[in-house]
């Protein structure tokens, strides 16, 4: 019997995990469709455009599409941090969280991390730049590192060696009994 039925937190953690792992894979389809939209139909997107102060040039399509491509990298680095998550949180609830898979799987989710924090700063800035060319964007005040991202970084970093620590402790306590 796992602590999934006596622990409303590890199954609540569960189905948020597996919603947000969907949820990644579903926006990742949408953004996949919406590049050769954006790309082979450029011409009825321009007229279609409502509500801007400038209706954009050719190459700010392309911009677009690069921005998608980018955005499902990032989606794609999300569900695996979260498929990492979802495996410790299995761990955890069938009472063995202290195994060296788990400080690896949490050493992979702080690279994980770090690489979306880098791969924000010119997502951010494709943004700016498709609402600078649309005239709906002022950028000034924009842009930086999210300090919670970087401690999430640290964090986990830290954390991955305590598992790792605690997986040699228990090793080394098998060992003498």
């Amino acid at each position: 019997m796992t602590r999934f039925t006596t622990d409303p937190l590890l199954g609540i953690a569960r189905i948020v995990t597996i919603a947000l792992m969907g949820l990644m894979v579903f926006l990742a389809a949408v953004c996949t469709l919406a590049i050769p939209v954006v790309l082979f139909n450029d011409d009825a997107i321009r007229v279609n455009i409502d509500g801007v102060s400038q209706h954009p040039e050719a190459g700010t399509f392309y911009l677009v599409a690069l921005l998608l491509a980018a955005v499902i990298a990032l989606l794609v680095m999300l569900f695996v941090f979260f498929r990492h998550l979802k495996r410790i949180i299995e761990s955890v609830a069938i009472g063995d969280p202290f195994v060296p898979e788990n400080a690896r799987r949490l050493t992979a989710m702080a690279w994980l991390m770090l690489a979306i924090q880098l791969a924000l700063i010119p997502i951010v800035a494709m943004g700016l730049e498709i609402g600078n060319r649309l005239g709906e964007v002022d950028a000034e005040g924009y842009g930086g590192l999210d300090l919670s991202g970087i401690v999430m970084v640290i964090v986990l970093f830290i954390l991955a060696r305590v598992f790792r620590t605690g997986a040699a402790m228990r090793e080394d306590l098998e060992g003498t009994v």
